[in-house]
Parts: C-alpha cells; structure tokens; sequence
C-alpha cells in the first residue's frame, strides 16, 4: 500500500511540471496572437481609414486592392502559396511531422497582406500557421526529463483558436477532429495538456482584454422571442443554410478552375482577384474583410436595409471568399462563412417577418455546419453569439444540418 501511494506521488511530481509547461506554451501562443491581431488591426486602420480619408477619391478602393494583390502574388511567389488551411496544418502537426520546416517570415506576411488590404477571409489559417512553425521549434528543442513535448505545436493551435473565436471549447475541440471530421476521444495526459494550454491562452487573453481592450471579437446577439411562427419556419431556414454551404463549396470548385490556368502567374492572379474584391466593395460595402467586426455593424442596422441588398451581401461574399482563396488571397473562412449565414438569416426575418436572432441562428448555424462539415464546431464557436433561446436553435440547427452528409457518406459506403 506504501508502495502504490508513493509511486502515485511519484507520478504528480514527474507529471505536474508538464502542466506548467503546456500552460506556459498556451500563454505565449495567446502573445504571439495577440500582436498578430493588433497589427492587423492597425494596418487595416492605416489603409482604410486614415488612406482613404486622406485620398478621398472614389478609385482609392480598386488602387489599394489592385496593389495589394500584387503585393501578395510577389510574397507567394517568393515563399510560396500561403497560409493553408487549417485543416492542412492540424493534419501535419499530427502526422508528427511538425511545422518547424516552414518558412515563419513568409508565413507572416502572406498571412497580413490579404488581411490588411481588406481580403474577405479571416485571420484563424495564418495565426494557426505562424504558431505551429513556430511552436514546432520550439517543441523539438525543449526536453524535460528526457522526453520532447511531441503535442506543444498542437496544444500551441488549441489556446490560439480559443483566443481567436473567444471560446474555450472550440480551442479544446478542433485538435480532437480527424481528418474525416470524427471526434476523437483523448487520454488523460493529452486532454490535459490540451486543456492547461487553452487555459493559459485564454487566461491571458482575458488579461490583455482587461488592460488593452479587445482587438477582434464576434458580436453578442440580443434576447430573441420565438413563437409559433418562428418553429414553423425552422426546417426552412435550415434549407436555407443548407443551400447555402453547398453553393459555397460549389463557388470553391469554380473558382479553383477559374484561376487554375494562373497558377504560374501569382502577380497577375492576385491582382485579378483585388479587383473582383474592390468592384463587390463599391456596390456592397459589408462584404469587404473577414466579418467579424461589420457584424457587429449588421446587426444594428440590419432593419433599415432593403431585403434584397441583404440577400446579395450574403451571396456576395460567399462568392468573394471563394475567390479570394483561389487568387492567393488566402486566409480563412470561418469568420466569413458565419457573417454570410447571420446575413442570410437577417434577410428571412426581414422578408417573412421573423425574429432575427433566431433565424440567424439557424441559418448561420446550418451553413457553418454544412460548410465545415462539423456541427461540434459550429457549436463552439457560435454558442458564446447567442442567448438561451439561440444556443438551442444553434445546436438544433447545427444537428440537422449534418444529416444529409451522414446519410451520403453510408449510402456511398454501401455502394463501394
């Protein structure tokens, strides 16, 4: 009994110090997000703001976008084709092969670029890359005890995610997904380390909130009133969101062989797709940038806008995302997806007379769901969006929207 109580003391004193140094790890990967953030932020002001004020002509837009994007083709053709998508980067950090052979500077400013000349994709696919080179380093050359910290670079993703979408669930959730999106349960060491790195990450971000204030967060829905109505409207609004993920990954097929004949041509390529950026922007202002913060500008006028420049705005950037990816402008499409679906969702409520909190739910939430094939995720990312009435229209919207790819993956598995 001695023995077995002493070994187990053992086994605190060898395990605890691990702790420390995942917590550690998820409180630098939330530093190095936050500066990431803070200079996007600050160089969409310079650009957009203080740029265009002092310019004030009506080709500023196509100028900026036409020069970034050349910009961008040359950072590409100098580093290569970055960032990848996170799905990309999660796969080699699991594949144990880490990221540290990437190049960190190139990874930063093809990352930037697109961000800061107003790309309408988000910021989650070049931070995850810059933490993972430069986690994967750092892992490979820190031992304790005599054994390397072979899950630093995925625990480093984990507390970035939580930073980014402001929520701890999403940052303990997306590591876990396989490849063909199965939730895969954890040991206890690994669930652990996963869990003391998003609590440093997130810890410190909340910190920094505190004394600097936020620099990127999504909005915060108002209570929603649901009656009949809006039940009976449910599976309607899942279909919309539905429809709508499927055209997004159709715009993605689409435009990835549109663009494919300029594959050996970045430059021109970027600038082709700055244009396209800068054209929808003078019609639709809304669809320019990743979408978190002009969410925010949605949802406090979206009842004063036509129906009609609702529904183009969600389509616009649908489309606009595609095409930013597929010219180089890379980046990630989460936050766009999410601005898209709400903005879908607020032109139902505004056509059929709806509560817009929940159709925007239901739509955002079966887009998300169909588009990332992964209602887990959506959910954690969302759920911190929405009051109670919301998350359930959230989490059931969600549930819904995966049944259809269920059903086509047994069906296909019959057949082969």
């Amino acid at each position: 009994m001695m023995n077995h109580s002493s070994a187990n003391q053992n086994k605190i004193k060898y395990f605890a110090p691990f702790l420390g140094i995942y917590f550690f790890i998820g409180v630098l990967a939330a530093l190095v997000a936050w500066c990431f953030l803070f200079c996007m932020e600050h160089g969409i002001a310079l650009i957009w703001e203080h740029g265009a004020a002092k310019f004030n002509s009506p080709f500023y837009p196509l100028i900026v976008c036409g020069c970034g994007g050349a910009l961008i083709g040359l950072c590409q053709r100098r580093f290569g084709v970055y960032p990848r998508p996170l799905s990309d980067v999660m796969k080699s950090l699991k594949s144990q092969k880490g990221y540290g052979n990437h190049p960190f500077w190139g990874i930063l400013l093809c990352s930037l670029l697109p961000l800061f000349f107003g790309g309408s994709i988000g910021p989650e696919a070049g931070l995850t890359s810059i933490i993972a080179v430069l986690c994967s380093k750092w892992s490979s050359n820190l031992r304790y005890a005599g054994h390397e910290l072979k899950n630093g670079a995925e625990a480093s993703v984990a507390a970035v995610l939580s930073v980014i979408f402001k929520s701890p669930l999403f940052g303990l959730a997306a590591p876990l997904e396989d490849e063909k999106q199965t939730f895969l349960l954890p040991g206890k060491q690994r669930f652990l380390f996963y869990l003391m790195s998003v609590a440093g990450g997130f810890a410190t971000y909340l910190l920094l909130s505190v004394f600097l204030g936020n620099n990127i967060t999504l909005g915060r829905f108002s209570d929603s009133i649901v009656t009949s109505n809006e039940l009976l409207w449910f599976f309607p609004l899942c279909f919309l969101g539905i429809a709508m993920g499927i055209f997004y990954q159709k715009m993605e097929q689409l435009s990835q062989k549109a663009f494919h004949p300029l594959e050996n041509k970045p430059v021109l390529k970027g600038i082709i797709g700055g244009l396209v950026l800068a054209g929808a922007y003078t019609i639709l202002p809304l669809t320019l940038f990743s979408g978190e913060v002009e969410m925010n500008v949605l949802m406090d006028s979206w009842q004063q806008m036509p129906v009609i420049i609702l529904f183009l705005t969600a389509i616009v950037k649908v489309i606009l995302t595609s095409v930013c990816i597929a010219s180089g402008w890379r980046g990630g499409h989460i936050f766009p997806v999410i601005f898209s679906g709400i903005c879908g969702g607020y032109a139902m409520a505004a056509l059929m007379k709806l509560d817009g909190t929940f159709s925007a739910a239901v739509v955002a939430s079966a887009f998300t769901t169909t588009v990332l094939n992964s209602p887990l995720i959506t959910v954690c990312v969302l759920v911190l969006c929405f009051p109670l009435h919301g998350i359930v229209a959230v989490i059931c919207s969600a549930a819904f929207a995966s049944l259809p790819k269920k059903a086509l993956l047994k069906r296909s598995h019959k057949v082969n």
